[in-house]
């Protein structure tokens, strides 16, 4: 009777602890289902930790429990309204009860520049810089978020998600439109009987744009290529159609400059032109898809192409001062063996809901993959291999919502590169890159594997970039612009990615102060970069070099700053850091032997083993190692 009596009690006191019934010391609760209304378990472990941090007492704190502010040495709030731009905590402490209770979304807590959809966000809490269970309860937690490394994740779920284009059923085959496959590719490249090569390609460019335009008036389509080598002029893709490759179907593109006329509306390094068109081209479309397992070629490693290189230098001097005097695009005509600028291969303008699977792209003249002022873009399960100079593999420009996954890459330039625009026309078309997941691609040769800029006026923002394998590239990520840009890069999370062999330059780069830039800004705005992460990379030598540097942060006057390197690891014994002209950088388990630091504050340091540190006007350089 008595243990009835016991019993019975404990139910009442549980019942009067509604709606948290429960606290860490009972045991009558199995553990997954933890929760607590108590007070402040765990919240003296979490403040002597972040104590024990370097620099503490000129930190500062936020967190959910009051009792933090009674024990941590710095600065410690607990405001419901904060200007981020005046006062932005150091790190958050987090706990389950303040999930519980209060749920506070960070838009109500803070103002820019962050913007993260709730500070107990699943993303955000599944990476604790520091964590505490009470009994080993996995609810019932502490967390210690670093606010330098909070990223707005928001946006990739929703781009993972992004629906596929739909077609109808209505199939329109080439052949029928008189296309022919009767050429090799050595005779074509031979120019053995110059008449039949130039009538096939006539006549297959004529069937390609009967074909689209066929199926475009019955709603839409699949444009069939079957298998054979299909040489032809510029092809325009319209609503609602797919370009299907077939298996050893080949689209080679011919290398007169002539048959990509008459000029369109595109993009030449961030300048808005009237220029050669693109290979494959779509304006002002959507629902379009190149699919298939059969080859693009852009032919664009032969003399004539080769040719616009040398002569591009005053072409894009006119250009670039067209657009410092604001004329109008419509008057930016080019397009001629004179103003020799070079199309990309594949391009989409101002257009929106887009498919490129599965085939693989032997690149053009210059860029091969460059979707500009476009959205809703799918990029997966293609081979590119570019040859010629400039020959960036995909590059995104003033696009959102973009997603590129399981593509392998070799470039003679950047695999995959992210822009906005260069100076005036960035800054008054005001269309930045943003809203762009970059996963499980791999690149076997490259510039860099993953660029930024430099053209990136508009600004660059929200990009994951994850599970990169990146060899015999000269760097693995870079984020490059100079004085005069303006624009921004912010919003970035690189992780669980390899670099091997990174050539004779430095694995990962942040340079605000870029130095082969074909065209000097006439201004001296300046660039940010700010909130960007890189985690868990491994960066792997298997040949011995004379340059250590791996990681370089250059900024220009602070202006780059809020940057963490988290779990870097090298086979090289004696990896360097380079740190200049930058504040807010946040180091930990970095292997490294030396730090460089230059015009620099606020570089926090904390490793299992201790690094050689050189400095000169810099301060508040803190080191916490174990000798």
């Amino acid at each position: 009777f008595t243990i009835i009596i016991i019993i019975f009690i404990q139910g009442i006191s549980v019942y009067l602890s509604s709606p948290y019934y429960f606290n860490y010391q009972n045991i009558f609760l199995p553990q997954k289902f933890v929760l607590t209304d108590s007070w402040s378990y765990g919240i003296f472990e979490a403040t002597q930790y972040l104590n024990s941090l370097p620099d503490a007492r000129n930190m500062t704190i936020w967190s959910d429990r009051k009792a933090a502010c009674y024990y941590f040495v710095g600065n410690c709030i607990m405001s419901r309204k904060i200007d981020a731009n005046k006062q932005l905590p150091d790190y958050f402490i987090v706990t389950r009860r303040g999930v519980l209770r209060h749920h506070f979304k960070w838009s109500d807590i803070f103002t820019a520049p962050y913007s993260v959809d709730t500070i107990y966000s699943d993303k955000i809490l599944s990476n604790p810089l520091w964590q505490f269970n009470i009994l080993d309860r996995r609810e019932n937690y502490i967390k210690i978020i670093d606010a330098h490394n909070l990223s707005d994740l928001s946006f990739v779920d929703d781009v993972e998600n992004m629906p596929r284009p739909i077609f109808p059923d209505t199939i329109c085959n080439i052949t029928n439109f008189g296309a022919q496959s009767t050429l090799t590719r050595k005779q074509i490249d031979a120019k053995e009987d110059v008449a039949i090569i130039d009538n096939e390609k006539k006549e297959n460019a004529q069937a390609f744009e009967e074909a689209i335009r066929e199926c475009s008036e019955k709603g839409g389509g699949t444009i069939e290529v079957p298998s054979g080598l299909w040489y032809t002029k510029a092809i325009h893709l319209k609503n609602n159609i797919n370009l299907h490759l077939s298996k050893d179907a080949t689209i080679l593109f011919s290398d007169d400059p002539d048959d990509f006329l008459p000029v369109v509306k595109t993009r030449f390094i961030g300048l808005d032109v009237y220029n050669y068109s693109p290979m494959i081209y779509v304006q002002n479309a959507q629902n379009i898809a190149i699919t298939g397992t059969g080859t693009i070629d852009g032919n664009g490693k032969t003399p004539i192409w080769d040719s616009f290189i040398g002569n591009q230098k005053k072409p894009i001097r006119k250009l670039y001062n067209m657009s410092l005097n604001n004329v109008p695009i419509e008057d930016r005509v080019f397009g001629t063996i004179e103003d020799a600028l070079r199309p990309s291969l594949i391009q989409f303008y101002n257009s929106k809901n887009i498919l490129i699977d599965g085939i693989k792209i032997i690149g053009g003249p210059m860029w091969t993959i460059h979707p500009v002022y476009s959205k809703n873009i799918i990029i997966q399960n293609t081979d590119i291999k570019t040859l010629a100079s400039n020959g960036d593999g995909i590059a995104i420009d003033s696009s959102e919502n973009i997603l590129i996954k399981n593509n392998i890459l070799s470039t003679t330039d950047d695999a995959i590169v992210i822009k906005s625009g260069r100076d005036e026309d960035g800054w008054t078309q005001n269309k930045p890159s943003q809203n762009i997941v970059i996963r499980d691609n791999v690149v076997t040769h490259a510039h860099a594997g993953v660029g930024f800029g430099s053209e990136m006026s508009a600004g660059i923002q929200n990009v994951f970039v994850d599970n990169m394998q990146i060899s015999n590239a000269d760097r693995g990520f870079r984020l490059k612009t100079t004085l005069g840009r303006g624009g921004f890069i912010k919003n970035i999370t690189i992780q669980n990615s390899t670099i091997i062999n990174p050539g004779i330059k430095d694995a990962l780069s942040l340079n605000m102060n870029y130095g082969s830039s074909t065209i000097k800004p006439k201004t001296k705005k300046i660039p940010e970069f700010k909130n960007i992460s890189f985690k868990n990379i491994t960066i792997t030598m298997t040949q011995k070099t004379n340059y250590h540097d791996i990681i370089i942060v250059d900024g220009i006057k602070n202006n780059l700053s809020h940057i963490l390197f988290d779990n870097i690891k090298t086979n090289d014994e004696n990896a360097t850091t380079t740190i200049k002209n930058s504040e807010q950088i946040r180091f930990n388990n970095v292997k490294n032997a030396n730090y460089f630091i230059k015009n620099s504050k606020d570089i926090i340091i904390i490793n299992d083993r201790c690094s050689a540190i050189t400095q000169k006007n810099s301060k508040n350089i803190s080191h916490l190692c174990e000798e």
